[in-house]
């Protein structure tokens, strides 16, 4: 088994994934949406402009796990999860929820 996933993860590292112009938007508009958000709501809490690289890095792995040589959308989506789940984690506020919460 071990040696099956040795294979696996040297084949993943050797993929040099592009980004898809969507999944490119994606990160960009979640970015700007979620600064908006944060700051609208006077969160003790923004994102830095290096939230971009770390999600970016994210979407880049996902795809590379995916054995995969383009970073899509799902990519993106998966990346923009674990990032919402570690700033939930660190402040306390969850501000990506989409609609009323009541």
């Amino acid at each position: 088994m071990y040696y099956i996933i040795n294979k696996f993860l040297q084949l993943a590292r050797q993929i040099k994934p592009e980004f898809s112009e969507a999944g490119e938007n994606l990160i960009k508009g979640y970015y700007v949406a979620s600064r908006t958000l944060r700051v609208n709501d006077i969160q003790l809490w923004t994102p830095p402009i290096g939230a971009v690289k770390v999600v970016t890095a994210l979407s880049e792995a996902h795809a590379k796990l995916c054995l995969r040589d383009v970073v899509t959308e799902h990519d993106a989506v998966m990346a923009i999860l674990l990032y919402e789940e570690y700033v939930t984690i660190r402040s306390g506020n969850k501000s990506m929820v989409i609609g009323n919460s009541h």
